[in-house]
């Protein structure tokens, strides 16, 4: 297991830095904090042995969800009961339009994200989530248009 520690200013400019932007050379993020590449290079492989980054990603523009124009994304909010237990994120991993899956306080038990080729794919896809068992009740929000995203 990873021990933490706790993080500096440096540390925090960095994270913020490959937040923005994950792929940015080496070189480059040691001069915007003022540490030299090697340092540079040293400070990001702590961070990942401490786990303060676990990992690099790519985030997907629109292109990237579908090839057709009429992709679109949609925040699911579940309900569930109790026979959801562990087996429903499990259940929902394996679907590929679920991009995200949170537990949320409130309401809802559950939001999801999900990206789909259009409204009659997410009908059918909010049908089966409905179906599945311990969802009492779902609730969605697509989403119209994205402002800003951070990682």
């Amino acid at each position: 297991m990873t021990q933490r520690t706790s993080l500096d200013d440096l540390d925090r400019r960095l994270l913020g830095l490959l937040d923005q932007n994950a792929r940015e050379p080496t070189a480059s993020l040691a001069r915007k904090i003022g540490l030299s590449r090697s340092a540079t290079q040293e400070r990001i492989a702590r961070l990942e042995r401490d786990g303060a980054i676990e990992g690099y990603t790519v985030r997907l523009g629109r292109s990237g969800v579908s090839d057709r124009p009429t992709a679109l994304q949609a925040h699911v909010f579940l309900s569930l009961d109790a026979r959801a237990g562990n087996s429903l994120p499990q259940a929902l991993r394996i679907r590929p339009e679920v991009k995200r899956c949170h537990t949320v306080s409130g309401e809802f038990d559950m939001m999801l994200l999900v990206a789909v080729d259009g409204a009659k794919a997410l009908d059918q896809l909010l049908d089966d989530i409905g179906r599945s068992p311990g969802v009492r009740r779902t609730q969605s929000a697509v989403v119209l248009d994205m402002k800003f995203e951070r990682g």
